[in-house]
């Protein structure tokens, strides 16, 4: 999902609601209440491909390094990210630069 997308769809709801998620297929139960959102400054990696037969996708916010031989049909590109959290994160405790406005 991109921002525009999120922002198009929170447009109908009410500017008041507590903003709560689900982990997958978690139980109605199990909400958490969103804690942060962090904006980093720097684009993130999204490496995609092959491991064992099993497709993969990963994202990270250090630079592509090529895995081993068990990695195949590999690709990667940079993309802009924004993170949602339930609790503090390692992104502010290891002091991680953020996009300010």
């Amino acid at each position: 999902m991109t921002v525009r997308e999120l922002i198009a769809l929170l447009q109908r709801a009410d500017p008041e609601s507590v903003v709560l998620f689900l982990d997958d297929y978690a139980d109605l139960s199990e909400a958490d209440e969103l804690f942060d959102v962090v904006i980093p400054e720097h684009a993130w990696t999204h490496e995609r491909g092959s491991c064992g037969g099993e497709e993969y996708s990963a994202r990270y916010p250090d630079a592509f390094e090529p895995r081993d031989e068990n990695y195949v049909d590999v690709t990667h590109d940079l993309e802009r990210v924004v993170l949602v959290t339930n609790g503090p994160s390692n992104y502010r405790r290891m002091n991680l630069p953020e996009r300010r406005v």
